[in-house]
This record gives structure tokens, sequence and C-alpha cells, in this order.
């Protein structure tokens, strides 16, 4: 079961940026307008302070990324996704195993939120915190993160600041309960993840999963906070 309904608060407020950890400007949204976006030469490659676009930028700057590649190029999205140019009619697809020779990226952001979880997760001390960038605790998050579960790191280091964020605090709260070991904790892959934790919401609130699954990662921890 979880703890207390104080740890579900600390959590949900870090998670989403309500809680201020360093002197970092707050981000600029992902989504949203003017997109702002760069596409490299090269599959699943971006240069210095830039990742991989993830798919929900994609589809809310779809036209802008569209315009921005060749007729008939194809380029990589986070999570081996990808989107097509104008001739192939701007097609997102979600899963594309195939070599290619783009990459649509965008600046990284804020890790206020990544610091808090690291803290409050047990991860790194306030001192090992002070002493590495935000780039450091984005490393050091998706380390702990591939450490835990059953996923490379490369998943954790293609996702926005506010998924990673999201991911660290959906396993802080498994581990707060007594129904998860580390061992069974290491079985589970990212999307299992937010269903064990949408189950032990299921069981606190009453709520039927079928409704949770229509919810986004802050919607769940601010019921969580709630109940």
């Amino acid at each position: 079961m979880v703890k207390t309904a104080a740890f579900f608060r600390f959590l949900s407020i870090v998670m989403f940026g309500a809680l201020t950890l360093s002197a970092t400007p707050s981000p600029r949204a992902e989504v949203g307008e003017p997109a702002e976006f760069v596409v490299n030469s090269g599959d699943f490659l971006c240069g210095e302070n830039t990742r991989l676009a993830s798919v929900d930028f994609a589809q809310a700057n779809k036209t802008a990324l569209c315009n921005g590649l060749e007729d008939w190029g194809t380029a990589r999205l986070a999570g081996q996704a990808s989107i097509t140019g104008p001739g192939n009619k701007c097609v997102i697809r979600e899963n594309d195993p195939r070599r290619l020779l783009k990459s649509v990226c965008v600046p990284k952001t804020d890790s206020a939120a990544i610091r808090g979880i690291l803290l409050f997760g047990g991860f790194r001390t306030q001192q090992e915190l002070n002493t590495a960038s935000p780039e450091g605790w984005r490393e050091a998050l998706s380390v702990e993160l591939a450490n835990r579960l059953a996923e490379p790191i490369t998943t954790f280091q293609s996702l926005s600041e506010k998924e990673l964020s999201a991911a660290g605090g959906m396993l802080v709260l498994i581990q707060s309960s007594a129904l998860f070991d580390a061992e069974s904790i290491s079985r589970l892959s990212l999307p299992e993840l937010r269903l064990e934790a949408m189950t032990l919401l299921t069981t606190q609130t009453g709520i039927p999963l079928a409704d949770l699954k229509e919810m986004s990662d802050e919607q769940l921890f601010e019921l969580i906070w709630k109940g």
C-alpha cells in the first residue's frame, strides 16, 4: 500500500513543476507555437543540449515538422517513432524499425522536477545534486530507471523532462508499496509500470481502471494526492 498523503502531495508537486528546486528558469513548453526544432543528419542523432522530439511534440506541431523535411524524407522521433515529409503525407509512425537518415531534435529544458525525484526517491543526495549539472541529473535518473526496470537506458534518454520525471515518480510510487519488491519491479516495462501505478490507484480510490487509463500522468498523480 502507499505510504502517506504527504508523500503523494510532494510527488505530484515535484513531478509537474509546482515546486522550485533550482534557480533554472521555468521550462519552455515542448508543445506550443512556434515550434522550435532542428532536423539533424543521422539516425537517433541530436546535437549538444538537444534530444529527439517526442511523438506528442510531432503531433502538436505536425505541419511545421513535416514542412521542414524533404518531400519524400523520413526523420526519427523519440522511442523508435518517425515522421514523413509532405510527399508521404506527413505520417507519424510510433514504431519504425528502419534505419533513417534524419532525426528531429528539440532543445532540452529545465530539469528541476528530475532533481526532485532523484532527491526524494533517495537516488542522490543534496550534495551530489549540487555538484552535478542538469544534464547530469537527466542522465542519473535515466540510469536509475534503466537499472530497475526492464527497459534500455535509451528509452529514458529519449524522454522529455516531464516524461522522464513522471517515469521516475511512478517508480518511487511503486517502490513505496509493500506489494512490490526489487525483483518484481525489474520485470516491468515502462507501460507496465504505468499500469501498476494505476492498479494501486484503483485500489485506493475505487475508480475503475478503464477510467484511469484515459487520464494523463499528471491527472493520475493529482488524483493520488487528493485521494
